[in-house]
C-alpha cells in the first residue's frame, strides 16, 4: 500500500526584504547624522596666554572667531580658553594695543603678545614750557584738537568743551549774554578760595576769560587734570591748567579754508521791561523817594528827548534780530 507523503514548506515571509522607498531614507538619515557630526568634530579647544611687549598679562583681553560673534576675554592673568574650528582665525584685541590675527592651524596652545597702539603714544601734548610724546608723560592729560572743535557749532570756547574732555565739568552759572561757564576740572578742591583753573595760551597765563578767545584761532588745547601741574605753575595749577595752542604758519603748500554755520535760534521769552513813559515815571517816583523832591529828576538830554518824542525802544528786539543765525 501506497502512502502519500505530504511535504509542507515554509513558505516565504513577505517581510524579508525592506522595501526601495525605506531603504533610501535609512540611508538619508545616515548621510545627515555624519553631516551634523563631522562639524563638531572638528571644533577643538585653543587654550593660551595674552601678553603685552614686557611679558605681563594683559587682562579683559578680546579673543573672538573672526567672523563671528563668538568670543571670550582673558583672565586678570591674561589666559583665555575658547572652543574654535582648527582652520579659524582668532582676533585679539585691548584698549591701549594694537589688535592682532593668529591662525588657529590645529593648534591647542596659542602665546600672544600684543603690542601698544603707536597712534596714540606717539601724539604730541603740551606739558608745561614743551612738548612731549604722549607715551613719556605720567600725568593725567586730555587732549581736544582741532578737529574736534569743528565737529559742532559753538558760541564760545566754553561751549565747545562741554563733553568732549573727560573729569572737566562745565556748568552754566548765569543767563548773562556772553558769560562764561564755570569750569571745574576733577571737582572743587578749595572751601574759601577760587577753583577757577589756570589758562595758558601760547606759554603766557591768560588773566581774561575764556570765552574772549576766537575758536577758529585755536589749534589744540591740553588740559592738565592732577597735581602735577603745580611743578611747573606752582599754587597757580593747584586747580588744573588748560593750555591752549593758537593757529601759527606751518611750512608748506598755501593753505585756504572757509567755515560757515547756518541755523535756526529762537528764545523762549522776552523780559517785560518799562517803555518810555513807564520809566519816566519810575525814576521820577525813586527820584522822590530819595529826598529830592524839590529838584527836577535827573533825567538826560537825551533821555528828555525821547519822552517828549515819546520813543519807546525794546532793546531785546535788536537783541534778537530773528530766527536765523548764521557764522
Amino acid at each position: 500500500m501506497k502512502i502519500p507523503v505530504t511535504q509542507t514548506l515554509p513558505k516565504a515571509s513577505t517581510h524579508s526584504r525592506l522595501p526601495f522607498d525605506k531603504l533610501i531614507f535609512t540611508f538619508f538619515l545616515l548621510f545627515l547624522t555624519v553631516a551634523l557630526v563631522l562639524p563638531v568634530k572638528a571644533q577643538h579647544i585653543v587654550k593660551g596666554r595674552v601678553t603685552n611687549e614686557a611679558g605681563q598679562g594683559v587682562p579683559n583681553a578680546s579673543i573672538t572667531i573672526k567672523g563671528t560673534n563668538t568670543g571670550v576675554s582673558s583672565s586678570s592673568t591674561g589666559t583665555f580658553e575658547i572652543s574654535a574650528p582648527s582652520n579659524a582665525i582668532l582676533v585679539i584685541s585691548s584698549v591701549g594695543y594694537a589688535p592682532k590675527e593668529m591662525n588657529v592651524n590645529s593648534q591647542s596652545t596659542l602665546n600672544i603678545s600684543l603690542g601698544a597702539s603707536g597712534s596714540d603714544l606717539d601724539q604730541v601734548v603740551v606739558v608745561g614750557y614743551g612738548t612731549q610724546r604722549r607715551k613719556d608723560v605720567t600725568g593725567s592729560i586730555v587732549s581736544v584738537g582741532e578737529k574736534a572743535l569743528d565737529e559742532v557749532p559753538a558760541v564760545n570756547l566754553t561751549t565747545a568743551l562741554q563733553g568732549r574732555a573727560a573729569g572737566v565739568d562745565i556748568a552754566r552759572t548765569g543767563v548773562r549774554p556772553g558769560s562764561a561757564g564755570q569750569i571745574r576740572i576733577r571737582g572743587n578742591r578749595s572751601l574759601s578760595a577760587t577753583n577757577d583753573p589756570l589758562i595758558v595760551v601760547d606759554g603766557m597765563p591768560f588773566g581774561g576769560s575764556i570765552n574772549d578767545l576766537n575758536i577758529d584761532d585755536i589749534a589744540n588745547i591740553d588740559i592738565l587734570k592732577d597735581a602735577s601741574a603745580t611743578a611747573i605753575y606752582g599754587s597757580r595749577g593747584s586747580n588744573g591748567v588748560i593750555i591752549i595752542t593758537t593757529k601759527r604758519g606751518r611750512v608748506g603748500k598755501p593753505v585756504v579754508s572757509f567755515n560757515t554755520t547756518y541755523g535756526f535760534s529762537n528764545p523762549i521769552a522776552q523780559y517785560r521791561v518799562f517803555n518810555g513813559t513807564e520809566f519816566a515815571a519810575f525814576k521820577s517816583e525813586s527820584h522822590y523817594g530819595a529826598g529830592s523832591a524839590t529838584a527836577p529828576a535827573a533825567f538826560t538830554i537825551d533821555e528828555q528827548a525821547g519822552i517828549a518824542n515819546g520813543t519807546n525802544t525794546d532793546w531785546q528786539d535788536l537783541i534778537y534780530p530773528g530766527p536765523y543765525c548764521y557764522q
